[in-house]
């Protein structure tokens, strides 16, 4: 189980490194045309070299007369830069990224924590590796609200599922989650543009259809187990019901349950219907699902 935070962290390693690399590359232009700016610091490192030398080996009054030269040093540094009108802070490191200060998410004015733009080479990692692999074109910026002509009620649908992922407003006391519609009704653009925008916020989801678990291996359903939001597309009571899915189905959603993690299916059966054809086991548990049409 790879998240985008995991795959962030990754990245900051190589970003560190750029940094000091762009600072070298900045300081080395500043000290080339100023050969008199790399001797000041040249000697104040020496300095700084001597004075705790002078601390260590209990020489403080040694030490506090580098002080003063150092703080001598330092003003006639101080002097050079403005007269030649070198930036205070040229041999800081600059950040790669302005928006998000290198840490990878930034901030809305409403306080919603998001990835950064700078981080989209990640996010599309991090879709490959969560199910999605196969619905790169699939994007929250391509959501249109008036597909199939009813602009209302895919709005409706797109804040009620992001709503039940992130356990919002009235959707806060429900885990499990049946969102249904009829075939053809676009519920897997729906649900894919869904679960990246939870990876998106900064969260964990994993995006499957339902058929698909009964050749998960043991290390992938653990991680279901796990993941912040769980999509489970083309779920259906007849394939639910097959020995091996249903065991699965029946577990990864208790572990889920107690958790507080929140799980979506997608289904184009009513729920009555769903409830009464389905596993028993998973029965009870769709029974107290939260619906969403």
């Amino acid at each position: 189980m790879v998240t985008i935070r995991e795959l962030i962290e990754l990245s900051l390693a190589e970003i560190e490194a750029q940094r000091r690399i762009d600072k070298d590359r900045k300081v080395s232009l500043y000290y080339d045309k100023y050969p008199e700016l790399r001797a000041i610091d040249t000697d104040l490192v020496e300095l700084r070299k001597s004075k705790i030398m002078a601390s260590l080996d209990g020489r403080e009054e040694y030490a506090d007369k580098i002080g003063s030269r150092e703080s001598a040093l330092r003003s006639k540094r101080e002097k050079f830069l403005h007269d030649n009108g070198i930036p205070s802070d040229f041999d800081s490191e600059d950040y790669i990224c302005d928006k998000c200060s290198d840490t990878g998410y930034t901030a809305s004015k409403e306080g919603t924590v998001r990835v950064c733009s700078c981080k989209n080479a990640q996010l599309e990692e991090c879709y490959d590796r969560s199910g999605m692999r196969d619905y790169s074109s699939v994007r929250l910026d391509n959501y249109r609200a008036d597909y199939l002509g009813d602009a209302e009620q895919r709005k409706a649908l797109m804040s009620g599922l992001l709503s039940a992922c992130l356990g919002r407003g009235d959707k806060e006391d429900k885990d499990l989650w049946i969102y249904q519609g009829a075939p053809q009704t676009g519920k897997t653009f729906l649900a894919v543009c869904v679960a990246k925008g939870i990876i998106k916020l900064g969260k964990s989801a994993y995006y499957c259809k339902c058929e698909d678990i009964e050749e998960m291996d043991e290390d992938l359903i653990a991680d279901l187990k796990r993941y912040d939001v769980l999509v489970i597309d083309d779920f259906a009571s007849d394939i639910s019901s097959r020995r091996r899915i249903a065991y699965v189905l029946n577990t990864v959603f208790e572990v889920r349950n107690a958790a507080g993690l929140k799980t979506v299916i997608v289904t184009y059966e009513n729920k009555n219907d769903l409830i009464s054809n389905c596993d028993v086991r998973l029965a009870g548990k769709l029974k107290n699902a939260g619906y969403i049409s």
